[in-house]
């Protein structure tokens, strides 16, 4: 599998616990890299007979953006942050620790994206699954919630390696819609299925989100993505991993003018972490509501009793 390298310069040495002596006689590693591999694609069964729909079966990468920040704990004390540095948009960036260096007599462990608490315990890495937003195609697994986790490797050349393990599910949405700017998509099933809330031990061997709170649904908020004619829209949303085998998932697209198109899907697979599954929707049913005068679409809830519409 194709990873992504990334290199941290190590500046001076510095740990909160040493003496400047003890500096002074540590042996520091001169680099640290980070491997963060490429997303593989499961396209669901109607994605295999709908050669009309372009999908994009191409494993995705990981491409680090402006203000990202890595944090990395030692096997004893507190945690330290990396900053980007630069390469912002390529596969290779630099991390600068401010002052901070690693030093090969302890043990790391890193994680992104960073919890800014001093105090953070490492057994308990808060993640949530709320308040996901996409705003266009460019980078869309960053437009979410996307975590990393992984123990770094001493190698023989005095370079300490992080394997990054992606810990959360991509699903990519590809809905058959009509020309129209979109506002929201929401998946839901009859029970408490989706991870809304949990955390993920660092120091395990192989982390995995541990869920805390659970909901019937999931949503992704869309900044104003449209197509101009009809066409495919792709989202991305992310999941904790979840089994969804004979599941009956309703995918619901919200439109700016007040419509909601409506599909449902039966995926046939359990959805693991580190992976990206297809969710085709070809075929929706359209809620349009209808205004009294005067009455602007923004200020209305579609409820049940719209006007149901089906698109073929």
């Amino acid at each position: 599998m194709k990873r992504k390298t990334l290199t941290l310069v190590c500046l001076c040495l510095a740990v909160i616990s040493c003496k400047v002596d003890d500096f002074k006689a540590a042996q520091s590693y001169q680099r640290v890299e980070f491997n963060v591999p490429d997303i593989p694609f499961y396209p669901d069964d109607e994605a295999d007979t709908k050669s009309a729909i372009n999908l994009n079966t191409s494993p995705l990468s990981f491409m680090w953006e402006v203000n990202d920040t890595v944090g990395i704990f030692p096997n004893h004390g507190s945690q330290v942050f990396f900053s980007m540095a630069k390469g912002v948009g390529t596969n290779s960036a630099s991390f600068d620790g401010g002052g901070w260096a690693l030093k090969e007599s302890s043990s790391y462990y890193s994680y992104f994206p960073l919890v800014g608490r001093f105090y953070l315990d490492p057994r308990f890495v808060p993640v949530s699954f709320n308040g996901q937003k996409q705003s266009n195609a460019s980078n869309p697994i960053k437009s979410a919630r996307f975590y990393l986790a992984s123990k770094g490797d001493s190698n023989d050349d005095g370079a300490l390696t992080f394997n990054y393990n992606i810990l959360n599910v991509i699903l990519n949405v590809n809905c058959t819609l009509p020309a129209g700017v979109y506002t929201n998509l929401t998946l839901s099933v009859e029970s408490n299925l989706f991870t809304t809330e949990g955390y993920f031990n660092l120091y395990s061997q192989t982390p995995a989100i541990v869920s805390t709170k659970k909901s019937s649904s999931v949503s992704l908020a869309l900044n104003n993505l449209s197509l101009s004619a009809d066409g495919t829209l792709p989202l991305y949303i992310m999941l904790a991993p979840v089994n969804l085998n004979g599941v009956t998932i309703t995918v619901t697209v919200a439109e700016s003018t007040g419509r909601k198109y409506v599909c449902t899907k039966v995926p046939s697979r359990e959805y693991l972490a580190g992976k990206r599954y297809g969710l085709t929707c070809s075929s929706f049913t359209e809620y349009q509501a209808e205004y009294p005068d005067g009455v602007d679409s923004s200020d209305v809830d579609l409820g049940d009793d719209d006007e149901v519409i089906t698109i073929k």
